[in-house]
């Protein structure tokens, strides 16, 4: 079938293809191709001195591009964007080790601040990171691909997915870390009243309070043990008889913080069993048993992992109030936060580069 298609560089080709995006996709390479010959010969053709200028302006082309996912090219239309594909494809492998270097280097990424506001334990944080990191990829690849002509929705994927995968590669390198290093969560002391105490110190006070909570309970009630009975200490403490720093991380456990709070307050709210199971009857009106136990049955499994989430938060909370009374370093693995999200630019634009127009 003949399809008349107006190419990059403005002309009309007649073109045969299957269909009309097969057209397109064939007049797009053909344009290409031969502008990149043009500019091979135009280069080969200058003087020699010129060159290495030309190799600079290349690089500095494919720089601005990969940082700024095509925009500049974009709105500035013309032969611009087939300039920066023919630069592109004189470096070769080179451009792409540019792109992923650059990537990592210069395109900036919310998510060490996403963390750091957040904040909670382990598991909370390895959320947020890979949801940050993966919202970035999907807009910088779908941004990436409607400026360079591709498939919108390939390109948030791809970017989407390499900025999850990039961040789990840095929190797995951490895991692996810790595995083989010393415990940072100090000993417990074993304390749990200090009534027959004299004079208790401060660290026997909060001690106490803390081995008190964890008695013949766990999960959502330990939690809320700890924070009553640390509020307690606080509240009901004489002028100056905790330092600051024991109150204000005290605070931090029985106030919590936004990835603990959110978690503990939307966990309970899918763990309600009449929720559930008004949700689940809602389904099976439509007449699927199936989707009415997978829709009940799944908001109390999230529920439950949500407040797990918070429950780690608080435990998290804890140990670091522990850590700090007993002098115990906290445990950094060697990929920090900033450095997650550089090698989640990495891996999205590294896949972006395979994508076809």
């Amino acid at each position: 079938m003949a399809f008349d298609v107006t190419g990059p560089d403005g002309n009309t080709y007649r073109t045969d293809a299957p269909t009309l995006e097969e057209a397109i996709k064939s007049v797009k390479e053909h344009v290409q191709k031969e502008f990149n010959t043009k500019e091979a010969k135009d280069i080969e053709a200058s003087p020699a001195w010129q060159r290495p200028f030309q190799a600079i302006e290349d690089v500095a082309r494919v720089g601005v591009d990969t940082v700024a996912a095509g925009i500049p090219d974009y709105l500035a239309g013309g032969d611009q964007s087939m300039k920066t594909a023919a630069a592109r494809d004189r470096m070769g492998w080179a451009g792409t080790a540019l792109d992923v270097g650059t990537a990592a280097r210069f395109i900036p990424s919310l998510v060490p601040k996403a963390i750091k506001w957040a904040a909670g334990g382990p598991l909370a944080r390895t959320v947020v990171g890979s949801t940050t990191a993966g919202g970035e990829g999907a807009v910088y690849g779908g941004v990436n691909a409607a400026t360079h002509d591709q498939d919108v929705p390939t390109g948030a994927a791809l970017g989407g997915v390499g900025g999850q995968i990039g961040h789990a590669i840095g929190s797995g390198v951490n895991r692996i870390v810790k595995a083989f290093s010393p415990s940072d969560i100090p000993k417990t002391t074993g304390i749990l009243s200090t009534s027959g105490l004299k004079a208790p110190t401060n660290v026997q006070k909060i001690e106490a309070a803390i081995n008190q909570s964890n008695q013949g309970t766990s999960g959502p009630q330990a939690q809320k043990q700890v924070q009553d009975k640390l509020k307690s200490l606080v509240v009901n403490a004489k002028p100056k008889e905790f330092t600051p720093t024991q109150t204000s991380l005290m605070k931090k456990v029985y106030e919590g913080d936004p990835a603990t709070n959110v978690s503990r307050e939307v966990g309970e709210f899918l763990n309600n069993k009449l929720l559930a199971g008004g949700a689940g009857i809602g389904a099976l009106a439509t007449g699927s048993p199936l989707a009415a136990a997978a829709i009940g049955g799944g908001m109390l499994a999230g529920g439950k992992v949500l407040k797990g989430i918070s429950q780690g938060g608080t435990e998290e909370a804890v140990q670091n109030l522990r850590r700090t009374m007993f002098k115990v370093p906290k445990f950094k693995g060697p990929v920090s936060e900033a450095e997650k999200a550089r090698i989640a630019n990495m891996v999205k634009v590294g896949l972006l580069s395979q994508q076809e127009d």
